[in-house]
């Protein structure tokens, strides 16, 4: 079964800032003997660069630094909590982590601040730069984080929109209109406006979900 007309991705120049959070009490915590198990949610397949970077952080860098007495429990592909439910899922116990895209669906209204379109940040390091300061001069953007402790974050590279061998050529924002695009989160206000469909799909799904097109 051949792609057909599809996008993948999201709308250039948006960025969101992906980050690691952890409950601060540690509910679905267990000990083994002398050693603390949490478990971490992932929503991004085991495979992804992101999934890759994080098991190997997890179970190589803190199990060594730890002496073996902290270990992670890797729960990826959203096998415990889809991208959606990573915040409040930590929040209320499900898992002591997770990899969590801020989104103004949780309350992150002066966050997303820093996650809007044509904001022509110099670099992701200048921009992971500037979201510290602001975080530090601007209490409300502090606040919008309580229940949970970030434990790392870092802005995204901009979103790209990819098309399908079959899919017709985009060279205008009018040729995106009425085509379906594959995105999550806050991109699918911009894709609304643009005209086109959002469809919102688990990334573990998107290979399927272009073939079935």
């Amino acid at each position: 079964m051949g792609f057909k007309r599809w996008i993948v991705g999201g709308v250039v120049f948006s960025l969101v800032i992906g980050l690691f959070v952890f409950g601060g009490t540690l509910s679905a915590l267990e000990k083994k003997g002398d050693t603390y198990v949490l478990v971490y949610s992932d929503h991004n397949p085991s495979i992804s660069p992101p999934g890759r970077s994080a098991v190997r952080w997890l179970t190589e860098v803190v199990s060594k630094r730890t002496g073996g007495k902290v270990e992670f429990k890797v729960i990826t592909g959203g096998g415990l909590m889809g991208e959606a439910e990573a915040f409040r899922g930590v929040q209320s116990g499900i898992a002591d982590m997770a990899l969590y895209v801020v989104n103004a669906r949780d309350g992150f209204i002066a966050n997303m601040v820093v996650t809007l379109p044509f904001m022509g940040w110099p670099s992701r390091e200048k921009a992971n730069e500037i979201y510290r300061k602001l975080m530090d001069k601007h209490p409300e953007i502090k606040k919008e984080w309580e229940g949970v402790v970030p434990f790392a974050y870092s802005m995204m590279p901009e979103t790209h929109i990819h098309t399908t061998k079959r899919a017709k050529v985009v060279k205008t924002v009018a040729d995106l209109n009425k085509m379906k695009i594959l995105t999550t989160g806050e991109h699918t206000t911009i894709v609304k406006a643009i005209g086109a469909t959002p469809v919102e799909v688990p990334i573990g799904d998107w290979y399927t979900a272009l073939e079935r097109r």
